[in-house]
């Protein structure tokens, strides 16, 4: 019993850390929609933007031209800076997602291994049992 006693227990962990790997890997996924979803609304503000800044203005001063120049300019890095935190973002939900693989791949086998255990004891019982119904028969027919 203490055999069997032990592979529970480090099936428990086991799929414990599995659990624990899965909330993981769905926190990222929340916080790679987020990245995402900031990236669509400075790409989309960039687009309106531009739609916006394409009308020709009279009598606009140079003043003015820089600043909407270095305005574009800044909402580009802006664009590009969040376009590396997205892509740093997908590179760790890949990480997480590998850690979770291995952690369900090591649970299911030990859930296999368990079972296989219980099939082999469950056998040796049924032996056991059928030797024991079998020395009965031969006491009572006295053979």
């Amino acid at each position: 019993m203490t055999r069997k006693k032990g592979l529970q227990t480090i099936q428990t962990l086991a799929e414990s850390t599995e659990m624990m790997q899965s909330r993981i890997v769905l926190d990222q996924r929340s916080v790679v929609r987020e990245e995402e979803n900031r990236l669509e609304q400075l790409v989309q503000y960039q687009s309106e933007y531009h739609a916006m800044s394409s009308r020709p203005e009279q009598g606009v001063c140079i003043h003015f031209v820089r600043g909407r120049r270095s305005f574009v300019q800044k909402l580009n890095e802006a664009i590009d800076n969040q376009r590396q935190v997205v892509l740093r973002a997908h590179e760790r939900l890949d990480t997480y997602m590998g850690q979770w693989r291995d952690a369900r791949a090591k649970a299911l086998s030990l859930q296999k291994f368990a079972d296989r255990i219980a099939a082999q004891e469950n056998l040796q019982v049924a032996r056991r049992e059928q030797t024991e119904l079998d020395d009965i028969g031969r006491l009572v027919t006295g053979r």
